[in-house]
Formats: C-alpha cells, structure tokens, sequence
C-alpha cells in the first residue's frame, strides 16, 4: 500500500525536474510556432549545399564532329567574343563542361526561338535559358541571323551558376 509521502516523492520529483529545466531555459516561453521555424532554418541552411559557379568551355569544330552536332542551330558566344559556349537545337541543346560535351532536352513548352529552337532546355544538373533584349529578336527571312542575348544556367534549385551576355548566331 502507497502512503501519502510516497506519493508526494514522485511527484516532488517531477516538479524538481520541471522547476531544473525551467532554470535551464532563457526565461522565454515554449513557442511551438517559433521553434519549428528556427528547426527549418537550421535544416534549410544544412540541406542546402552552396551555389557552385560553372565555367563553360569553348565547343570547338572537333567537338562538333566528334559529337554529330551538324544542323540547324543557334550558338551562343558570350561578350564580343567568337568562342561559341552553347549550341541549342531543335530537341537538344550542348554545352561543355569539365571537357565532355553535356546535352540538355528542348523545353518545348518555353518560347520559340529562330530555326525552331528554344528558350529553355533542362538537363540532369543544370537548365539553360536563352534571352534577348526587348527589340533584338531577329527578323524572319534570312536578313537577319545574328542578335545581342544572353544565358543564365541555373542548377537544380533554381539559382544561377553561370550569366553571361553576348551574341546568338542562328544557321545551318
């Protein structure tokens, strides 16, 4: 049979353990709301791995033939420069990284660019999109092939990894 102060022991016991952690705290009151938050920040900032930039490298005329990359394309050369970095076809677009040519898959439900290419492709790690100022997109016919634009490859959360401004040159 329990007495009474047996009892009061264990219950003793659990406010000596309620007033210890209380003790333990900041003074500030448990706040379901603000804790869950401040977990999934902690998780965000941990499961989040850092932006990494890529560089990409220059497509040259062996890559073009050791890759079948023959056809109806518009390449993109940043700055004023020549060096073509991207090349986006009707299904596909191609961009070397880390020397091997890396292909992407036509987002045919992003706008249509000249020759029946796309703004958008997405790859495995990586989504090109294709843009160009208001007022530079090329005339149909063949007046008009080559226009100032620009790439951002982003990664698969979103954020850039690479932008650049340059030329877009369309043909065949």
């Amino acid at each position: 049979m329990k007495t009474p102060i047996h009892t009061f022991g264990r219950f003793g016991a659990l406010a000596l353990l309620t007033v210890a952690l209380a003790a333990c705290g900041d003074g500030a009151s448990f706040d379901p709301a603000r804790d869950a938050a401040d977990v999934a920040k902690i998780r965000a900032t941990h499961d989040t791995p850092p932006v990494m930039p890529i560089a990409p490298e220059r497509i040259s005329y062996s890559d073009v033939e050791d890759n079948n990359l023959f056809g109806v394309s518009c390449a993109f050369a940043p700055g004023n420069g020549m060096a073509v970095m991207m090349m986006a076809m009707p299904d596909r677009a191609y961009m070397k990284l880390d020397g091997k040519i890396v292909s992407f898959a036509a987002d045919k439900g992003s706008a249509a660019m000249p020759l029946g290419t796309w703004a958008q492709y997405d790859g495995r790690e990586y989504a090109i999109r294709i843009a160009q100022p208001e007022g530079e997109a090329p005339q149909d016919g063949i007046s008009r092939v080559s226009w100032n634009g620009s790439i951002a490859v982003v990664d698969g959360r979103n954020r850039p990894v690479y932008e650049e401004s340059g030329t877009l040159q369309c043909g065949s």
